[in-house]
């Protein structure tokens, strides 16, 4: 059998004490996997059968037990197994007994070099009662066929273990069961359903603060500073102590990446976003992380905490945005995070300079300032009360848009009111999705007949591929249509009742005096700076916007 060559230290080998007595090491291990199946490989029946085995035999001397519990056999990364190796290196035992070989290991390179070259080198006997295997009566036992045999098997049950265990989690996954042991912080597992997450009302608004936070341009840093100014316990400290009043700041504190964290995670909006990371194998359990396409993603799984628009905003903006908080106050400033180079793309930098007495405060592109020109072409810079001065008037201008766009719509619905004609040529929404649920639901009658002639042979598999593509096409064509009838829908009923609440959270206070961080962030999504000074600002609700001047255009036509 071919071994894989390890070094071994020679010069490293203890001494034993006397031959005639054994310093014992019981070693005991038991996996998630295996604690599932028979009751014998339990940790007290493994060392009720050890006891008894040493009992009955007057040279051994017991030790310490050496106990692994939920550790895998896979590898040996395990911390009795190493405390155990160490002590066997240093004299401290000279012989190891297992039940079985399995408990000591599943890896059958990894146990064979253990066997074979480690424990002779450090003069431990080794017994593994099941297996009949004694290295001081019968050194050649380690090497014999069945138990070469043996060791292979139980390689190739852990394989199959592994397998089976991630199947049956990949199910768990694509059905939206929540199988982390741990709730995210906002929620708590469900006492009645172990695989729900259900609202943790305590913690729910320091999610809630955090979103919050980030949309008005506090960055990571600053968020995990604030919580721990306010003494907000941190995940690990609330699910121990559960006080959400932290206590023990020094050991335990926000920090930037478990704000990152929280941001990015779909759970706040009620879908279950697992297998983000893997492992390579069955033996080899470093972490990958998973692109965002190979993760089963369950929407609408348990009550969010935060809405879908929020978190899309929040994503949209840790894209494309660097926030900027003032270095002496507790604030943002008046365009922290919003300004753009119209050219390269890359975040202005904010300065200020001290001239003829005054201070001048200004923005410049970063990347010209960090790289010079061989990233940007212009410094673009920009003095800050000009682009807050143009920024305003260009919210102003929005704002009187928006006003009169609501007065024509309640001067329209009123000529509706007064025209039985117009009121008839309402389109039908209901009846247009019914039509095309209904054509969906015969395309995927046709994808299932398809299927049934493919594996009758009626069809050969090409034809059946070619078909079921085209099936797929019809469906994903429709399905996108009744998205797009529902958004219509939509659109008219808010125009005949005339309620928008988009606009009214504009229009509410009127014009705006005195232009704010807070009002930047609520209604503009980015500002991009040109090399001549012009602002293209880039406004929040332009979808909304444009679709409604379409719709009140063909109803203004229509009447």
């Amino acid at each position: 059998m071919a071994r894989k060559k390890f070094y071994i230290d020679k010069t490293d080998k203890p001494q034993t004490g006397s031959k005639n007595i054994w310093n014992v090491a019981l070693y005991v291990r038991l996996s998630r996997e295996d604690s599932d199946k028979r009751e014998s490989d339990s940790v007290t029946n493994q060392k009720k059968l050890l006891n008894y085995y040493i009992e009955s035999h007057e040279e051994f001397l017991l030790s310490s037990f050496y106990i692994d519990e939920n550790f895998t056999g896979t590898n040996f990364n395990r911390p009795a197994f190493q405390r155990m190796f160490k002590d066997a290196k240093n004299g401290n035992i000279n012989c190891i007994i297992v039940k079985d070989l399995s408990r000591f290991a599943r890896e059958y390179i990894g146990a064979g070099h253990y066997l074979e070259n480690v424990l002779p080198n450090y003069n431990c006997r080794f017994i593994s009662i099941l297996d009949d295997v004694d290295t001081k009566t019968n050194p050649d036992s380690v090497t014999d066929l069945m138990v070469r045999i043996k060791s292979l098997l139980h390689d190739y049950n852990s394989q199959r273990i592994s397998i089976n265990v991630r199947a049956t989690k990949d199910a768990q996954r694509r059905e939206g069961k929540y199988i982390s042991p741990l709730a995210p912080f906002g929620y708590k597992k469900d006492p009645d359903n172990k695989h729900k997450l259900i609202m943790d009302e305590t913690a729910k608004p320091i999610i809630e603060n955090i979103y919050k936070w980030y949309l008005s341009g506090m960055g990571n840093i600053r968020i995990a500073q604030k919580l721990n100014e306010l003494g907000i316990a941190t995940r690990s400290q609330y699910r121990k102590t559960g006080n959400l009043h932290n206590t023990m700041l020094a050991e335990y504190s926000w920090r930037p990446k478990a704000i990152q964290k929280i941001l990015i995670n779909k759970v706040y909006i009620g879908a279950v976003d697992q297998r983000r990371e893997t492992t390579r194998n069955y033996k080899d359990r470093t972490r990958i992380t998973l692109d965002e396409k190979e993760h089963f993603i369950v929407y609408d799984m348990h009550e969010p905490i935060i809405s879908k628009e929020n978190f899309n905003r929040v994503q949209k903006k840790k894209k494309t945005l660097c926030a900027k908080t003032s270095r002496y106050k507790n604030k943002l400033y008046t365009l922290s995070g919003l300004l753009k180079c119209k050219d390269c793309g890359y975040a202005m930098l904010r300065n200020q300079t001290f001239m003829k007495g005054r201070w001048y405060v200004y923005y410049k592109c970063r990347a010209y300032n960090q790289r010079g020109a061989s990233v940007c072409n212009h410094n673009h810079s920009m003095r800050e009360e000009e682009i807050v001065s143009a920024t305003l008037a260009a919210i102003n201008i929005q704002i009187q848009s928006l006003i009169d766009i609501k007065e024509l719509i309640k001067e329209i619905n009123f000529k509706r009111l007064a025209d039985k004609k117009t009121n008839k040529n309402i389109i039908n929404f209901e009846r247009m999705i019914e039509e095309k649920m209904k054509k969906i639901k015969q395309i995927k009658n046709l994808k299932v007949s398809c299927y049934s002639d493919w594996k009758n042979g009626s069809i050969d598999k090409d034809d059946y591929l070619l078909m079921k593509d085209k099936f797929d096409d019809s469906l994903s064509k429709f399905q996108n249509e009744i998205l797009a009838l529902n958004e219509e829908k939509k659109l008219q009923n808010a125009i005949r009742s005339c309620e928008f609440d988009w606009i009214d959270n504009i229009i509410k206070n009127g014009k705006i005096k005195k232009l704010t961080h807070e009002i930047a962030v609520s209604l503009i999504d980015t500002i991009h700076v040109d090399q001549n000074k012009q602002l293209d600002i880039n406004f929040k609700f332009v979808n909304e916007y444009e679709k409604l001047k379409y719709y009140i255009n063909s109803i203004a036509f229509a009447v």
